[in-house]
């Protein structure tokens, strides 16, 4: 939560000072934007909640298309944002998302306790990369 709001914090007063209609960011990122986000939050707690209920079982498809989906939505939901902010393409979010669908067809035949930990492998994965990213464009 911190590196969400120490960032977005920053990306979100550029965006309102350089934007031409400021209505536009207002609507699309902070309205439409974090319905979805708040959205596919709650997809994902009632995927994570059936895990936590039975961590030894398969989950069925339907938790783990909210678990899974949920994840990818949240992180295509970033890339909506930035383009509207700045109208650049968020390649790590974008790409993340998709590697999280794709790996829907292993995550059905694991248990939920490892289905889980391959959705977090892919999320750390994601935040390896954007941290050395942000590291490499600083020096």
């Amino acid at each position: 939560m911190k590196v969400y709001f120490h960032f977005a914090n920053d990306a979100m007063r550029h965006a309102l000072n350089t934007a031409p209609v400021r209505l536009t960011i207002t609507r699309h990122v902070l309205s439409y934007g974090h319905v979805v986000f708040i959205g596919s939050i709650v997809a994902i707690a009632v995927g994570m909640a059936e895990t936590v209920a039975e961590p030894a079982h398969h989950l069925g498809w339907a938790y783990l298309g909210l678990l899974y989906g949920g994840t990818a939505m949240f992180l295509a939901t970033f890339g909506y944002t930035r383009w509207m902010m700045f109208h650049l393409v968020s390649t790590t979010r974008l790409v993340a998302a998709a590697v999280v669908l794709a790996l829907l067809s292993v995550a059905w035949a694991l248990p939920a306790l490892a289905a889980i930990l391959l959705l977090a492998a892919a999320v750390v994965a994601l935040n390896v990369v954007e941290l050395y990213r942000v590291r490499r464009a600083r020096s």
